[in-house]
């Protein structure tokens, strides 16, 4: 929602563009929070190579369809560099709270 109304200041061709980005790349990224109870300094972040590669083709994939003429195909508006930016820091809130979850819950458990 939030990074449809940032998208949406200048269009709502752009906000849907930013929501769906923002959304996949989310996604991608919250796999890895939600693979463990663990925080991830402790379980590991480059230990499982598939969990890297599928990361790594849907970073892809999502940039392809976002950020290349592939988009007309999908009927997106192009998000510039700017909004990319909030793309990318959207994407990454809900690991950070989980992961924040999981340190704060490891340390009220000692």
């Amino acid at each position: 929602v939030v990074a449809f109304a940032i998208g949406n200041t200048l269009s709502s061709q752009v906000g849907s563009a930013l929501a769906l980005a923002t959304l996949t790349l989310s996604q991608s990224v919250l796999a890895f929070a939600l693979r463990s109870d663990r925080p991830i300094y402790k379980k590991g972040f480059l230990n499982n190579k598939y969990s890297l590669i599928s990361l790594g083709i849907s970073v892809l994939l999502t940039v392809l369809v976002v950020a290349t003429p592939i988009r007309a195909v999908f009927g997106l508006a192009v998000i510039g560099s700017g909004l990319g930016w909030h793309m990318v820091w959207l994407a990454l809130v809900p690991f950070l709270v989980i992961e924040a979850v999981k340190i704060i819950k490891e340390f009220l458990n000692k």
